[in-house]
């Protein structure tokens, strides 16, 4: 009776090790670092909120420019909100580390956002 309890518990614990190794190496972060360029470097900011909307702020000799045709003046306070608030921007949960789900989550659907710097203009 001990030995079949012995090699129960020696296959449970083989069995839980199987599935323990096979499982991803994915540890959950609770505050995920983000590359965001520094601020005074950021020359064009491309905003796209919806399908076939496209929004673009370029800073032209220190002003930023609402680009179209004519260029409009913007807000210069609140593009240095927007890309404050950026700066300061923290991912608080990471919901997956691969792409494959994307549609399912809306991802692809949502505010594309690019920040370029002089060098890219």
């Amino acid at each position: 009776m001990k030995r079949a309890v012995l090699w129960v518990l020696l296959l449970a614990l083989m069995g839980w090790s199987v599935w323990q190794f096979s499982q991803p190496a994915i540890s959950p972060r609770a505050h995920v670092s983000m590359v965001v360029p520094e601020i005074a470097k950021v020359a064009i900011i491309e905003l796209t909120p919806a399908p076939g909307v496209y929004i673009r702020l370029k800073k032209k000799d220190g002003t930023w420019l609402l680009a179209g045709s004519p260029d409009v003046p913007a807000n210069s306070v609140s593009v240095r909100h927007l890309l404050g608030d950026l700066a300061d921007m923290r991912v608080i949960r990471v919901v997956t580390h691969t792409h494959a789900h994307d549609d399912a989550l809306g991802m692809n659907n949502g505010i594309k956002l690019v920040l370029r710097n002089h060098a890219d203009t």
